[in-house]
């Protein structure tokens, strides 16, 4: 299991999203969640974001404390 801390970036406008995200697969593809942002996914179109692994974490909870300080 992976446990990361990752940013997405919308290449259009430079907008980011920081967020924590639990999976088995590393490059499962997910960018985030959260009203606004999949509004931009609709707006923008997913080939328009990039994400970037900021940090991996041994632990969920070595995770949520690492998300408050990344």
């Amino acid at each position: 299991m992976y446990y990361i801390i990752y940013e997405t970036i919308n290449i259009i406008n430079d907008k980011k999203y920081r967020g924590a995200h639990v999976t088995e697969v590393l490059d499962d593809g997910y960018l985030g969640s959260g009203i606004i942002f999949k509004h931009a996914i609709k707006k923008y179109g997913k080939k328009n974001f990039r994400r970037i692994i900021l940090c991996e974490c041994n632990s969920i909870d070595d995770m949520i404390e690492m998300e408050k300080i990344c």
